[in-house]
């Protein structure tokens, strides 16, 4: 989501990317950011609500038959995250390896046969459309970051083409959490894309 972040949850997560790699350059201690794709079975995953409309007989929701994200497993994510953080260099941005993004009508097509049940016929997939911010397909680097490979070849390496601007990022933050404090939603939403300018470097 903080690659080309086009809604609050990305833009939140690109600016705690930008907070970590300062911290991990200028203070004690080993602070990085890991950032991969969804996983399978945690919360919020469209597993278990697909799950549980099959449970229901349906319909299963789908947004867009063109939408794909990026996968991987519980103990994949947890094995590469600790990984990362033994390999750790101060303020560094980890990308760990999702392998080729899935179609997420072909997922809840495979998950209605699982059940034993026939898609479309015994339990109907609706088509609901995409939301406000929503991406059809997910990208887990921009055109503002180049890739390096690290020691570990399921874990690569994100750097910013050009730098942080500490200063900037904290007097947006300050200003923003003003602006959260008065429930001032349209400032909120300005401090967000200011912040997003901040910790995201021009692209080239």
């Amino acid at each position: 989501k903080a690659a080309n972040a086009v809604n609050a949850l990305g833009y939140s997560k690109r600016a705690a990317e930008g907070l970590t790699s300062h911290f991990g350059r200028h203070f004690p201690g080993t602070y990085l950011s890991v950032r991969f794709g969804n996983v399978l079975g945690s919360r919020g995953s469209v597993v278990p609500t697909f799950l549980r409309q099959i449970v229901e007989g349906g319909p299963v929701t789908v947004t867009s038959p063109e939408m794909t994200r990026y996968f991987m497993t519980i103990p994949e994510a947890v094995s590469l995250v600790l990984q990362s953080g033994s390999m750790a260099e101060p303020g560094r941005i980890y990308l760990l390896d999702m392998g080729e993004p899935v179609s997420i009508l072909g997922l809840a097509r495979q998950l209605i046969r699982l059940a034993g049940l026939r898609p479309g016929e015994d339990v109907k997939i609706a088509i609901v459309g995409t939301r406000p911010g929503e991406r059809l397909h997910e990208r887990l680097h921009d055109d503002a970051e180049s890739i390096e490979p690290s020691s570990h070849p399921s874990i690569a390496s994100l750097n910013p083409k050009a730098p942080w601007h500490w200063d900037e990022l904290l007097d947006t933050l300050a200003t923003l959490r003003k602006s959260v404090d008065a429930r001032d939603d349209a400032m909120v939403r300005h401090q967000l894309e200011s912040l997003l300018r901040q910790v995201q470097p021009a692209q080239t």
